[in-house]
């Protein structure tokens, strides 16, 4: 449903409902309609709370077509979001709040957090589909058949893939026989733990000590600012981690403060322009690692190096 709102001297435009996670811009045809009609020299805000990319070429295109249009001046655009607008314009920054989050409803001095019995791999898929997730999830799964730990709605991606069902028979068929790990989340305490963030995050602590190390299915794989629970989630526990958000998504990471694994595994796949290209750089360097004859002893050293992201991340929250 279109998100705009017209007073007499502000117009407010969510975003949600123009830039989905799917990377598609839509909606754009209906606000410029709207706003040819009624626009009247007011302060245009557009809100993007909850992660939208705002500075997608399509949109920032559109705006500067709009603004020559209707006469509408640099200052009277303004950006609330998470992810900064085009320097042009004025931003009002939003916190990362469901990233902040995670503090409150984990404590991973409390958890289990005996591996012995974990499997080589983790991935978290079962909310939002995407292509990218689906190819995630099946590469691992193809890969290390029997080491990982997958948690994923099987019904709901075979129902997507149906608008390109010819091209993807071999996924399709992966699906119809995988047995994903995705009830066990759902059921902790009766509550749904996929859908709902702060679910997910307390079911996790259940779930801390299936995996040695986690591949992060980020919400957006086209923006690289945004982060969510489920990369706190590594962070607030001390999990290793490779990261399938956008491209330099791990490089800023970094830039706030965190620690990575490039001492152990080739993290190159950071710097891959299409996710599809990231994902199986991330298969590569997860093969690398699995093949090593030191495996163990490696992954015992990315977890006492990822234990610090605890501290870090806890310091983050406090300053943040």
């Amino acid at each position: 449903m279109l998100d705009i709102r017209f007073g007499p001297t502000e117009i407010e435009i969510n975003l949600a409902s123009i830039l989905p996670k799917n990377g598609m811009v839509q909606n754009l045809d209906f606000v410029e309609d709207q706003l040819a009609l009624k626009y009247q020299q007011q302060c245009i805000w557009f809100t993007a709370t909850d992660g939208e990319n705002t500075q997608s070429p399509v949109l920032m295109a559109w705006l500067q077509r709009l603004q020559l249009a209707l006469h509408i001046a640099n200052d009277k655009i303004w950006f609330k979001s998470v992810v900064p607008c085009a320097e042009q314009w004025n931003w009002q920054p939003v916190p990362l709040s469901a990233f902040k989050d995670v503090h409150k409803y984990v404590d991973p001095d409390s958890m289990n957090r005996n591996l012995s019995k974990a499997k080589f791999v983790g991935v978290l898929a079962a909310s939002r589909f995407s292509v990218y997730r689906m190819r995630m999830i099946y590469e691992l799964g193809k890969t290390f058949a029997g080491q990982t730990y997958v948690t994923h709605r099987a019904d709901h991606s075979s129902k997507q893939l149906e608008v390109a069902a010819d091209h993807y028979t071999n996924e399709q068929s992966w699906l119809d026989h995988t047995v994903f790990h995705t009830d066990k989340v759902i059921n902790i305490n009766g509550q749904n733990n996929i859908l709902n963030y702060v679910n997910a995050t307390k079911a996790y602590q259940h779930i801390w000590n299936q995996f040695k190390i986690e591949v992060i299915t980020e919400t957006d794989e086209y923006q690289r600012t945004w982060f969510t629970d489920k990369t706190a989630k590594c962070l607030a526990t001390g999990k290793p981690f490779l990261l399938l958000g956008a491209q330099h998504s791990l490089q800023t990471l970094k830039s706030m403060g965190f620690v990575t694994f490039d001492q152990w595994i080739d993290e190159s796949y950071d710097n891959c322009i299409l996710a599809t290209q990231r994902i199986m750089a991330m298969i590569q360097s997860l093969k690398t690692l699995a093949d090593h004859a030191d495996r163990d002893a490696i992954l015992d050293q990315m977890q006492t190096h990822a234990e610090k992201n605890i501290e870090l991340y806890r310091n983050y929250v406090k300053h943040h």
